[in-house]
């Protein structure tokens, strides 16, 4: 029974309480002294109440655990030195910045990455000593690409830099990946550009303490190096991956293709590395004399050198940990329990590191650890026999059913954590597996030879190599002809933290039924699901409009109270700007829609050919409504009419109605250029301006005069100056503004025109400063959110 397993695995409840604590001093601030009066006082209560109910114990226990977790917790995520970089609020421009290279810089054809450990930041009157881990980028060059008279810098190096000190990008429309959070979990305050080679100056090198500047980062050079020269190609970014843990070279191509086919697992260095390094060292002192507890020791010695060399990610920490763990109790000769195990080594991860815990490495590692020992202990359960020892035929056909079971229930463990971050359900990911792991395993074996061999025979390191690099172009065509497949993988967006419970909850429900309950538990998790589904689709008779950030460009997405989905605008799709294929699709797609019931696009149709087409092709249009039609290019109306969409234009529609009692009134001037869209919703009204600029205001004022009063108005042009005039202002009386703009950069944006909202006494939402911009209406009142 789990119960049972878990009675006797003290380091998993403590590292359960322990995450619990953790998430609580994430989300909410206590008081250091209140928190460490309650701990001392609940470690005096446990003292003197040793001898009492352990019941009541156990609660304390618990208690004290939480309130552990809650201060590394407070401390990790609420606590800034003095000198935190994170302290400067503000984006700096042509700034200097000194300190020291802490990892190998990562260098491809067009740029170089690395990360900086800051000292100083030289402004143009001061000079601030400063902390924190900075995130370098190199802007492309040519010098760079060619690499004749760049300085490129190296690990360790102190170095003077001159650029542009941001913050990075953050979730700027619902559901965008969050690269400022990723970067911060991953110790990385801030990020920096330098524009050009030549503002890089090295001040001094060798500025790392000496295992790591001497040994541990030189053996790492010297293996991706060696790879490189050897092997090369997508297939040397692989293997390094494998072997190393460098996947700078990897392309985002491989990447992809990787999590289509369901095997990006097997780039994580984990527990295959680290018995590999076992097994190594093992042939070694087979050929001396070592006593076991001095093997251990050495062991331990080399797995945590190890662990630096690959990066100190949270797969290969866990794995180390979990073997020494393992290698100790042999030695003790006490009986293995993995729960015991997998829990102390997330306990010195998060005890080091809080943050970890909400990093996507340290999720996935540990969630697909303990699907697989929690489904495989269940299989030995129910079926006792199936672990005996087996000869021939039988042997190969239990290791193969023992890898293809070990697969599946991993993949049951990632897989809401997948789609979460992914996006894709891999459907061909098992049996992808079954021929990548073993390969891969292979090839790890060849990679680790191969860089040991290269030491003493460049001959025998060449034939490993050759021999492997055949082996990795198969494998990456394999994994590449899974990912091609028609309906290799779906994609699922929209997944929310209640249905990954939802999904572990029903999991583990059938998962640990018996015989004598396995009906009831059927009925259970198919009563939780239907209160899931219905809980999802609940009926809603409040209008939502989500004015996203994507530039100079404009795309208001409406969710209307029968559940239509409504586009005004779409944003652009040029070479120089993609922001309907980066921001606009991939949004639809997570709010789960399937069809557009009505486009409106406000500018001439024709420059808008490649937005309707990567919306055709992700999605169903119902109706568009344009400016002109008469003159559309034949290939974007040969699209329209092969997708059997309904088109109107403006000069013969004046108003629809419907999509849950809207209207939308469709505003446009004597010549027809361009038209504004009013929605009008209950007793509120939203006014769109589309591209009209000053002459066009006037046009519309004079047609419609007080009708364009409105509560919420989204201004034209980027919040240029050659709209939004005085006199358009005045008949709008607008109570909220928005403008959708690359800012100041852009050198459209104009403050002439937010100084004239202002005089309105209108609120103002940019999506440059505040991202997007959602409204909640149910036909009184109006609630804006961002």
């Amino acid at each position: 029974m789990l119960i049972n397993k878990l009675s006797t695995a003290p380091s998993f409840i403590f590292a359960v309480f322990f995450c619990v604590g953790i998430c609580i001093g994430r989300a909410i601030v206590f008081s250091r002294l209140i928190i460490f009066l309650l701990i001392i006082l609940l470690i005096i209560v446990l003292f003197l109440n040793r001898e009492g109910k352990v019941y009541n114990n156990s609660i304390i226990l618990f208690v004290l655990i939480i309130l552990a977790g809650i201060a590394k917790s407070n401390f990790d995520f609420h606590h800034l030195e003095r000198e935190s970089v994170l302290n400067i609020s503000r984006n700096y421009s042509n700034i200097f910045v000194t300190g020291v290279i802490s990892d190998l810089p990562e260098t491809t054809r067009d740029k170089i990455r690395f990360t900086l450990n800051a000292e100083n930041l030289i402004l143009e009157k001061d000079t601030l000593n400063i902390s924190g881990n900075i995130l370098v980028s190199i802007k492309p060059s040519k010098q760079i690409v060619s690499r004749d008279s760049a300085v490129l810098p190296e690990a360790g190096d102190r170095i003077l830099l001159f650029g542009d000190l941001t913050d990075a990008p953050e979730e700027t429309n619902p559901g965008e990946f969050n690269y400022r959070n990723y970067l911060y979990l991953n110790d990385i305050d801030k990020t920096f550009r330098v524009h050009y080679p030549d503002d890089i100056e090295i001040i001094s090198r060798n500025n790392l303490n000496y295992i790591e500047q001497n040994i541990i980062l030189p053996a790492r050079k010297y293996a991706i190096a060696n790879i490189n020269e050897y092997i090369g190609g997508d297939e040397a970014a692989f293997l390094n991956g494998l072997v190393t843990g460098y996947r700078s070279d990897l392309s985002a191509e491989i990447k992809d293709d990787f999590v289509k086919a369901g095997v990006m697992h097997i780039l994580a260095v984990s527990g295959l590395n680290v018995a590999y390094v076992i097994l190594i060292l093992s042939f070694i002192f087979s050929f001396f004399r070592v006593h076991l507890i001095p093997k251990i020791i050495l062991y331990i010695i080399a797995l945590t050198f190890y662990t630096y060399f690959t990066g100190a990610t949270a797969s290969i920490i866990r794995a180390v940990i979990m073997g020494a763990l393992i290698l100790i109790v042999l030695v003790v000769q006490r009986k293995i329990n993995f729960y015991n195990i997998t829990g102390f080594s997330a306990i010195v991860i998060l005890a080091i590191d809080s943050k970890q815990l909400f990093n996507p490495g340290f999720i996935l590692t540990y969630s697909s650890v303990l699907s697989i020992v929690f489904f495989m202990e269940r299989f030995n359960h129910l079926f006792p026999g199936f672990g005996k020892r087996k000869k021939g035929i039988r042997l190969l056909l239990n290791k193969l059913f023992v890898l293809l079971l070990t697969t599946i229930t991993a993949q049951i463990g990632v897989l809401p954590i997948t789609v979460l971050y992914f996006s894709k359900i891999s459907l061909i990911g098992i049996f992808a597996n079954l021929i990548a792991i073993p390969l891969s395993n292979i090839s790890l074996a060849l990679g680790f030879f191969q860089i040991i061999t290269g030491t003493f025979s460049s001959f025998l390191c060449s034939v490993i190599a050759a021999s492997n690099k055949l082996l990795l172009m198969f494998q990456l065509w394999f994994i590449k002809e899974c990912s091609s497949i028609n309906y290799s993988y779906v994609e699922i967006f929209g997944i929310t933290t209640l249905s990954i419970i939802t999904f572990y909850f029903v999991i583990f429900i059938l998962a640990t039924s018996e015989r004598t309950n396995f009906i009831p538990r059927i009925l259970i998790s198919i009563t939780i699901v239907l209160c899931f589904v219905i809980y999802g689709y609940q009926d809603s008779s409040s209008l939502k409009i989500t004015y996203l950030s994507i530039g100079n460009s404009d795309c208001a997405h409406i969710e209307t109270p029968d559940g239509s989905q409504i586009l005004i605008d779409a944003g652009t799709e040029t070479p120089f700007s993609r922001s309907n294929s980066a921001r606009v699709i991939p949004y639809l797609k997570r709010k789960q829609a399937a069809e557009i019931s009505l486009l409106v696009i406000t500018t001439n149709i024709n420059k808008n050919y490649y937005c309707i087409k990567n919306l055709y092709d992700n999605f169903r249009i119902k109706k568009i409504i344009a400016v002109n039609s008469v003159d559309i290019k034949s290939k974007l109306a040969d699209l329209i009419i092969r997708n059997q969409t309904e088109i109107e234009t403006i000069d013969n529609t004046e108003m629809i109605s419907g999509y849950g009692s809207l209207r939308f009134y469709f505003l446009k001037n004597k010549e027809e250029k361009s038209f504004m869209t009013k929605l009008v919703y209950g007793e509120r009204s939203f006014l769109f301006a589309g591209n009209t600029v000053k002459d066009d205001e006037m046009n519309i004022i004079n047609i419609y005069n007080d009708f364009l009063k409105s509560d919420v108005l989204k201004i034209a042009k980027a919040g240029s100056d050659k709209s939004t005039g005085v006199e358009f202002l005045v008949k709008v009386k607008p109570d909220l503004c928005i403008i959708s703009t690359a800012g100041e950069k852009s050198r459209i944006f104009s403050e002439f025109v937010t100084e004239r909202i202002k005089e309105t006494g209108a609120r103002i939402f940019r999506t440059d400063t505040d991202n997007a911009v959602r409204l909640i209406c149910d036909g009184r009142n109006i609630k804006a959110e961002n």
